[in-house]
Formats: structure tokens, sequence, C-alpha cells
């Protein structure tokens, strides 16, 4: 950050409670210990307050508040023979990535550590766990209940809310994500100004508001919108690998593409090539002797567009089928036949229903119907 963002945060963080338990002031204090041992319940204050970020400031007076300046040089420091912030990093478990800020506000020299939450386990500085309970700096260990809701902050925070990138300015962030893609799928009005672009962002979880007019780009902001995932450092490994194999296995592979530089382009490239496929597919698809496909022309058949059955002059394939297929139908009772002449149906389908001789042939029971009026052969 820039001195100038630097100060808009400290207005910011000199605005809230005092009490607020992921904030820490100094004036001078220079012991190692006493840093490592701030820098455990910052970061686990954080969580429990679903903050992303905790904050220590040397330069201001911890009562009044007032910008007094400091004689600390976190940089410069040293713990023995080793610099400082390489040993609070080796103390701190799991290790905390803090980043350490000097700058002057108001002609005083400042110092800032800025903690991230503790994610995956509660932090610890040695061996053991800290935690801030109003202004005081406690062991976790005695306060059971918040170590309960420590522990299930840390296993309740999915991957899609991790930062990606953080502390970016908002013109920085638009310009990294494709925001009107965002606003097209919610199907919502793209806003008129930047300030509203980035609180509809914030809202949907893809950012994270910071202090100074600053934002965190949430995984799920990056995953999902980034332009290019290579300035996302952790998530430019999850892009999007497409692999082609030949035939239908997935033994031989026949092209892969990596790394690419557009998550949008990758996606338009699937989808075009997936339709090349179809296409050489459609093309290359043959008639087998014997079984007809879509779009012949083999009488009987329903026109694939239409839906009209063609002509059949032979006769064969009457009620779509043929003879063989009339029989089958005629055996499970639903085939239609056609309207005598002088448009009466058949006299069997208005008589009483008539047994059947052998399976699938009516025919004979039909005939001795017609031919001696009654529904049975003699000497049945």
């Amino acid at each position: 950050m820039t001195p100038t963002q630097l100060s808009a945060l400290l207005v910011e963080l000199l605005a809230l409670p005092h009490e607020t338990e992921w904030v820490e002031w100094k004036h001078n204090n220079a012991n190692p210990e006493l840093i490592g041992e701030c820098l455990s319940p910052l970061a686990n204050s954080a969580a429990l307050h679903r903050r992303e970020m905790a904050y220590m400031i040397w330069g201001i007076e911890d009562a009044a508040k007032n910008v007094v300046g400091t004689t600390f040089k976190p940089r410069a420091a040293r713990k023995g023979n080793e610099e400082l912030e390489n040993w609070l990093m080796r103390s701190l478990h799991p290790q905390v990535n803090f980043q350490i800020h000097e700058w002057p506000h108001q002609g005083r020299p400042l110092a800032l550590f800025e903690i991230p939450r503790a994610t995956h386990a509660p932090v610890r500085f040695g061996s053991e766990e800290f935690i801030r309970v109003g202004s005081l700096k406690n062991k976790l260990k005695d306060y059971p209940a918040k170590e309960a809701e420590l522990w299930a902050s840390c296993s309740k925070q999915p991957f899609e809310r991790g930062i990606a990138r953080a502390d970016l300015p908002g013109d920085e962030v638009l310009a990294h994500l494709d925001f009107a893609s965002c606003f097209d799928l919610l199907n919502i009005p793209l806003p008129t100004d930047q300030k509203g672009i980035l609180s509809r962002l914030a809202e949907e979880k893809l950012i994270v508001p910071r202090p100074g007019s600053r934002f965190d780009v949430t995984n799920l902001g990056a995953i999902l919108f980034a332009k290019n995932l290579n300035p996302f450092d952790r998530l430019s490994r999850k892009a999007l690998r497409v692999i082609k194999y030949r035939g239908m296995g997935r033994t031989e592979t026949e092209r892969e593409w990596r790394d690419a530089p557009s998550q949008k382009g990758v996606r338009r490239g699937v989808r075009r090539r997936a339709r090349l496929h179809q296409l050489a597919a459609a093309a290359e698809r043959t008639h087998r002797p014997g079984v007809p496909h879509r779009g012949s022309d083999v009488p009987g058949e329903s026109h694939p567009r239409t839906g009209r059955q063609r002509p059949d002059p032979s006769g064969l394939h009457d009620d779509g089928g043929g003879a063989d297929g009339r029989d089958l139908r005629e055996a499970r009772g639903d085939h239609q036949p056609r309207r005598a002449a002088g448009g009466h149906a058949p006299v069997h389908r208005r008589a009483a229903p008539v047994p059947q001789r052998g399976p699938g042939r009516p025919d004979a029971a039909e005939e001795d119907l017609r031919g001696r009026g009654h529904g049975h052969r003699q000497g049945d």
C-alpha cells in the first residue's frame, strides 16, 4: 500500500471503538516476545469477528488514540542474530503471512502490521494459543466457549470465501474482473457508476471491501469472472485445462490446452470445438443395410421435419410397419384397421371379442365369424 492508502486506513481504524478485538495500538514497545503474543490473538480474533485482516499499529497513544509517532523500526529490528520478521514468522503456527508497513503520517513515523485471520486452525505463538477479550490478551484454553467458536469458524471457512488477491483499488478490481458478464448472468441492470458496481460485487461476495477504499478479490470472484487468472498467484494453477482424447476412451491424448490466457476464451473455444465435433460426427454417419435411419426415404417412415408419413405404393408398410408389424400390433390389440366401404368399421370391431386361434393369428377366427355368423368354429 502507498503512504496515502496507509494514512486513509489509519483514519478509518482510529474511528473504531477502543475495545475492538482485532486492532492493537502501540507506542514504542519493541519486545519480540510481546509482539508475537499479540499477533496470535489478533489473528484468532479476526477469525471470530469474520474479519479478513487484523492490525497492530505503532506510533499511537493507546488511551486517547493520538498520533505521536514511534522510534520502532520493525524492518530493521532483530531477535538475536535473526531478523525480527523472519523470527516471528517461524514462531507462529500455522504460519501467518503478515505484512509490515512503515510510513510517515502528519510528519510522524508510524509502523503497521497487517495480519491475516486464522483460517485452518487457531494461531499459536510458540506452544500457546491466545485470544483477545475486549482489549485484554488471554490464553485461549481459559475460554472454552471462544475456543469452540474459533474452531467452528476455521472449519466453516469455505474455499470460495478465501482471498485470491488483496488490497486493490476499485479501478484495478474492475480491470481484472469481467463484471459485465456477472450482471448479465444475474439479469440485473449494470449500475452507471463505479461505486454502484463495486457495491453490488461486494453483495455477491465476489470482492471484500477494506478500509481506504481498497478491495480484496475472493476466490469465488476470480474463478468465476477473472479475465485472466495469471495475476492471481494462488489460482493461476487452477486455470481451465482442456484435454481431447482419441476415440471413446481416455487412454490416448490427441491434444491438450493448458494455461489458458482467458477463461472466457476457453469457454468459447470449447463450445466451438464441441460444435465442430458434432458436425464431423454427423458427416461420418453411415447407413446400415436393413436398419433405416432418420431422414431416409423408406416408405412409411415419418419425415424428420414435417412428421408426415411417406406414401407406400406397395402397401407393405401400411400402418407404419409392413405385414409383420401389422400382425404384431393386431396381436397386441392396438391395430386400427382401415374402415370398410360405406364408412363402417369391420364387423369384428362392433361385435364381441373373438378368441384367437394360435399365437398372433386371429385371422382364421375372423373369417369364421364373417362366413358362419357366430364366433366359434363348428366342432368347438
